[in-house]
């Protein structure tokens, strides 16, 4: 089974089908979705001074929000990528 986020929404994708997980618990953390979106970018998590991945666990809230982005917002991954490099 191979599981991803397309467009904000979280799936899980056994060999034709497409389930959708409509629960927020099931959709990835902010700091999954940082590692996936820098591994995706060929971007290594650390930097001069700092980690990204660490930056983002620092700043997602307790319920799974981050900077007010619900983890099932089809924005959720577009704001931990602009937090992380901003213009």
């Amino acid at each position: 089974m191979k599981a991803g986020n397309d467009a904000g929404y979280y799936y899980a994708r056994a060999s034709k089908s497409i389930v959708v997980l409509s629960r927020p618990e099931a959709f990835p953390s902010a700091t999954s979705v940082a590692t996936k979106l820098l591994k995706e970018a060929g971007i290594k998590a650390h930097y001069d001074g700092g980690n990204h991945v660490s930056d983002v666990a620092g700043t997602m809230a307790a319920d799974g929000s981050f900077l007010g982005v619900a983890k099932d917002s089809p924005d959720y991954a577009r704001v931990i990528w602009d937090f992380m490099f901003p213009d």
